[in-house]
């Protein structure tokens, strides 16, 4: 399949296009990857309109798009991603002059989180794709000390330091390596690291070597945002998590023992 095309709808185009470029390389994928940029929660009015009966390319034609991104919509895609930001403290277009308490914002907007990655599930489905949100941001990836790092389970963030995400971010020591530095052991490292993660965040007792049948049982986008809703519910904190490191998970599965030679570190 190497002429198939791989669609990613992103808000920020360059860090999420080179992530998942430098991943598919790594791995050997050979797909030509095209990004078309968006913003999350103006997707979700425009399908939310629609009762989520839509097609993800024509709500993307909606918008005031370059003409080369426009080109990209007519092409014909094998599989579709929709890599966004949590984007919680995110204000309504009408709220810019006075906008609701940030705690009355972030329960809106994980609500529909929630209800987006119920409909955008299907990365095969060229109307729908599939959705993956980073906790709080994409910088999540880089949210570590090492690319394992056993301290990761536990790290959250406070609601109100949401709007510092990025600066809390560079002062871990991976803010210093550039995505091109990034070896398959590392992207490795950093899946088993966020899968651990999630199995934690699911009350999962066992951190070592999570079954595929558990990831597969905690893993959809509507799971993980509900258990974001719990924590922020219970406690006023976020767990840092970067789901688009399971692109691969979820592409590969276990097929020939791939997901659980990531889980057990074995060289694959």
């Amino acid at each position: 399949m190497s002429n198939a095309k791989i669609l990613l709808i992103v808000e920020g185009e360059k860090t999420e296009t080179d992530f998942i470029s430098r991943l598919t390389e790594l791995y050997g994928m050979k797909y030509q990857i095209y990004a078309v940029r968006s913003n999350l929660f103006a997707l979700y009015d425009k399908a939310k309109r629609t009762e989520f009966q839509c097609d993800i390319k024509d709500i993307l034609r909606e918008f005031n798009l370059p003409e080369e991104q426009k080109e990209v919509l007519r092409e014909d895609f094998a599989f579709t991603y929709l890599i966004f930001d949590s984007e919680l403290q995110d204000k309504r277009p009408n709220e810019r002059q006075d906008p609701p308490p940030l705690t009355s914002r972030i329960s809106r907007n994980i609500d529909r989180l929630i209800e987006m990655a119920g409909f955008f599930n299907d990365e095969t489905d060229p109307s729908k794709g599939k959705l993956y949100i980073n906790y709080p941001m994409m910088e999540s990836y880089r949210d570590a000390n090492s690319f394992y790092d056993k301290q990761f389970i536990y790290n959250t963030i406070a609601l109100d330091d949401i709007p510092n995400y990025k600066e809390i971010a560079s002062s871990k020591h991976l803010a210093g390596f550039t995505i091109q530095d990034y070896t398959k052991k590392n992207y490795t490292d950093l899946m088993r690291m966020h899968v651990n993660k999630l199995a934690f965040m699911s009350g999962h007792e066992e951190l070592k070597g999570v079954p595929y049948t558990k990831y597969l049982s905690f893993s959809p986008g509507e799971k993980i945002a509900a258990i974001q809703k719990n924590s922020i519910m219970k406690d006023s904190v976020l767990h840092i998590l970067n789901t688009s490191l399971f692109f691969l998970l979820d592409y590969y599965g276990n097929r020939d023992g791939f997901y659980d030679s990531i889980i057990n570190n074995s060289e694959n």
